[in-house]
């Protein structure tokens, strides 16, 4: 749930709402088994889910919101297809003038990938593995030796 995760922590801290009238959750978790062996890990499983945003008392302009996590998701979510996971949905209640309630629906797709580790938790096909991003090395320079 790293996207989830991110644009939650990026929408609480643009503090458009007081202490209290932001809210974030997650409902609605499908998984699809993978099981397949990649550079990044053992593919396990996509999990799909739904991610609730609420802003209440929202005293800024009424699409400002939209226009944050729809510049996020460009960012952040580049490869979204609304044929998988759909469009956004909204719903701005105006609860006086200048006041609004926004409440943001959103379906995340993500791969989860475990690491084989002798301390994992998860046992899997006969070994012990571990969740989450695998280390990487990234090369700062190659030299190409002609013989």
């Amino acid at each position: 749930m790293d996207k989830f995760e991110a644009l939650q922590e990026y929408l609480k801290n643009k503090k458009l709402v007081s202490i209290g009238k932001f809210d974030a959750w997650v409902e609605s978790m499908e998984m699809q088994k993978v099981g397949k062996d990649t550079p990044s890990g053992h593919h396990l499983f996509n999990v799909q889910y739904q991610a609730m945003f609420t802003f209440e008392e929202c005293q800024q302009a009424a699409m400002l919101i939209p226009a944050l996590v729809q510049g996020w998701l460009s960012d952040h979510d580049g490869g979204r297809r609304e044929e998988i996971e759909g469009k956004i949905k909204l719903n701005v209640t105006l609860v006086k003038s200048g006041v609004y309630h926004v409440d943001v629906q959103i379906t995340f797709k993500e791969e989860v990938f475990i690491h084989e580790s002798a301390t994992g938790a998860i046992e899997y096909k006969g070994k012990k593995w571990t969740g989450g991003k695998a280390e990487q090395s990234v090369a700062k320079a190659i030299e190409v030796i002609n013989e």
